[in-house]
């Protein structure tokens, strides 16, 4: 009898997964549009909840998508002008939620990898951060490169609520999330991308919140 292969199973446990949880989010839109008679009392109640399960499932399937589409294109680009570029993306939120933001990043640090998918990665893990902050006082944030025997080193720091010691074993496992309407594939996709470019990402619990230090091979020029 022929054997399946270890990656037709992984396929196959990922679709199993992601059709789960797709079900389970449409299983919370019907519920709710079963409970709604078209009152404007119930439309105020119902329709963000409608939202946010609708949002949740595009979410996944966009993830989901991305997972067979990790092409990662080389080129040389400057690792803290990348970081600078994503932390203006969220600046107005930064100032908004009175975030105390410092970054200590270094001049013109090189690597050779993908602009977008990088960005993709730093965006997560910086929406991590903020997610982790919003709800504690003196919420702070930051973010430095270092560069040691060529190696480049990213991290990012807040002293948010942290994650127990489960909640770290399962940080890049897909689907698994602690978040009432997160995807459980933001990390497990920016694993996969630090992978592709010879990298290592790891979490790393602090007395006060928690560390993600990623290292990259710094380009020399």
């Amino acid at each position: 009898f022929p054997t399946r292969r270890s990656s037709d199973l992984n396929m196959e446990k990922e679709l199993f997964q992601i059709s789960h949880e797709i079900k389970n989010s449409l299983s919370v839109l019907k519920g709710y549009m079963c409970l709604f008679d078209g009152s404007i009392e119930k439309y105020d109640e119902y329709m963000p909840l409608l939202s946010k399960a609708l949002n949740h499932s595009i979410e996944l399937l966009n993830d989901f998508n991305n997972i067979g589409k990790l092409n990662i294109k080389f080129d040389v680009l400057d690792v803290n002008y990348l970081l600078e570029e994503v932390v203006d993306l969220y600046r107005p939120t930064i100032i908004s939620k009175k975030i105390n933001l410092i970054c200590d990043i270094d001049d013109e640090v090189y690597v050779e990898g993908d602009y977008q998918r990088l960005k993709q990665v730093f965006i997560n893990i910086l929406e991590n951060a903020l997610d982790a902050v919003k709800d504690i006082d003196n919420p702070s944030i930051n973010i430095k490169t270092q560069v040691t025997n060529n190696i480049i080193e990213i991290t990012f720091m807040d002293n948010g609520y942290g994650m127990d010691e489960y909640t770290l074993k399962q940080v890049f496992t897909p689907f698994y999330t602690t978040k009432k309407y997160g995807t459980g594939l933001g990390m497990y996709i920016s694993n996969k991308i630090i992978d592709m470019h010879s990298g290592f990402i790891e979490y790393i619990p602090n007395n006060v919140g928690v560390e993600v230090k990623i290292k990259l091979n710094q380009y020399l020029i």
